[in-house]
């Protein structure tokens, strides 16, 4: 084979694999989205988002992703489903609360056999069948979760928010914002509110217990995004109301506040959110986290 040949062979195949790498370099090309492109593959978080879109009760709950697709294919069903809210239907459903089926009535989920929420939850309904649960599908007009009586003890209830597997105590006795959260922090850099002068005794999250002693709950002060979550979730339709207009603190510390020295509260009669001084006396609600 004389030396022209070759070289046009060696020619051939250098081409060939040129052109080969530009297909996969292509290929890949394609497969990744252009700078400043927005594609739902990059957005797994959003996938499993419970729509809020307003609902007929007990019609499935869709995710974001469901209520964009469907709305972009014109597929979402206007009988279950409503772009444009109605006015009768689409408020809130803050009446459709556990007390229109009746308060649970029967102790439950207290005491040391209980080694697990779920064992709690499993005596609840079964001593307060239908009272032991709301049901967001059921009952909810958006994207509602369910949630779960863990434990009774006369007027105080323990629910679980299913969604977040976060276990809401009863309200307890108005406090300081200091004693409240927990939070011991004496004045200095930011900080101008001195919570090392806190009245020792006065309830807080340290102080809540499900009464016995074979489940290591954890408790602590809701934030202000805890409460908001909860209340897409359905808070105020399941857990028994703090006294009218004393709102309860959350642990967020207001941060436009002259000297940081407010913190957020959240009311749960009509999910509003307002903020007080953190020496003011206000309700307390916490929220745990158990061994399911």
């Amino acid at each position: 084979m004389n030396l022209s040949r070759i070289q046009f062979l060696a020619s051939l195949l250098l081409m060939s694999s040129l052109t080969g790498c530009g297909e996969d370099v292509a290929s890949s090309r394609r497969d990744r989205p252009s700078p400043g492109a927005t594609r739902p593959e990059a957005l797994p978080e959003a996938k499993g988002l419970r729509s809020q879109l307003p609902r007929e009760k007990g019609s499935p709950i869709l995710t974001y992703a469901e209520e964009i697709q469907k709305t972009l294919a014109g597929s979402l069903p206007e009988s279950l489903y409503r772009l444009i809210p109605d006015q009768e239907k689409d408020d809130e459903s803050a009446s459709i609360t556990v007390t229109s089926l009746g308060r649970p009535l029967v102790d439950c989920g207290t005491g040391s056999a209980f080694k697990t929420i779920t064992a709690r939850i499993a005596d609840c309904a079964q001593k307060n069948s239908d009272r032991a649960t709301w049901d967001g599908t059921r009952f909810g007009v958006a994207g509602d979760g369910s949630w779960r009586l863990v434990a009774k003890n006369s007027g105080d209830e323990f629910w679980l928010d299913s969604l977040t597997n976060l276990i809401w105590s009863p309200v307890l006795e108005a406090t300081n914002w200091c004693r409240a959260s927990g939070n011991t922090q004496g004045v200095g850099g930011n900080v101008t509110v001195n919570c090392q002068t806190g009245t020792v005794g006065q309830p807080s999250c340290e102080d809540v217990t499900l009464d016995v002693a074979g489940t290591d709950v954890r408790w602590r002060i809701p934030t202000r995004n805890d409460f908001l979550q909860a209340d897409l979730n359905g808070l105020r339709s399941v857990l028994v109301k703090e006294p009218a207009d004393t709102g309860l603190w959350t642990g967020t510390v207001r941060g436009g506040s002259t000297d940081r020295r407010e913190a957020w509260l959240y009311q749960s009669k009509e999910g509003t959110l307002s903020s007080d001084a953190m020496t003011a006396s206000k309700s307390v609600r916490c929220i745990g986290a158990g061994p399911l």
